[in-house]
């Protein structure tokens, strides 16, 4: 159930982005606010106790993103969320979100695996080729 409202919250923001070209300005914010939900233990009690009011968690929201300095579409967006009452998902939707974005611009995830440690000069030449 949580991969399906992940899809459906990262489909309205990559189509909103796309629109407005915002593509990447909204990926960096999104990563932004889901690194700091999940780099916070304070903020994961907050975001998942129930015992928090709603207008407080909304507070909270408001608070984390001022700090961030997110673009616009990501402030309308992650308070939406929190007003949905969906901010247990926002890892989910982030990683919804990468997938999407990449499939819109054409990019593809590669994983390399070699026998032993390479040098950054090989490694470049494996990024530049790929």
């Amino acid at each position: 159930m949580s991969s399906i409202i992940a899809q459906r919250y990262a489909r309205a923001l990559i189509n909103q982005a796309s629109r407005s070209d915002t593509l990447e300005a909204v990926r960096a914010g999104l990563d932004d606010f889901a690194d700091a939900v999940a780099g916070s233990d304070k903020l994961q009690a907050v975001f998942l106790s129930a015992r928090v009011p709603q207008t407080d968690k909304e507070g909270v929201v408001a608070e984390v993103l001022a700090q961030l300095k997110s673009h616009q579409q990501v402030n309308n967006f992650v308070r939406f969320v929190a007003n949905k009452r969906r901010l247990l998902y926002i890892e989910d939707i982030r990683q919804a979100f990468h997938r999407l974005a990449d499939e819109r611009v054409g990019r593809a995830v590669a994983q390399v695996t070699v026998a032993s440690d390479i040098d950054s000069e090989l490694q470049d030449e494996l990024r530049k080729r790929l």
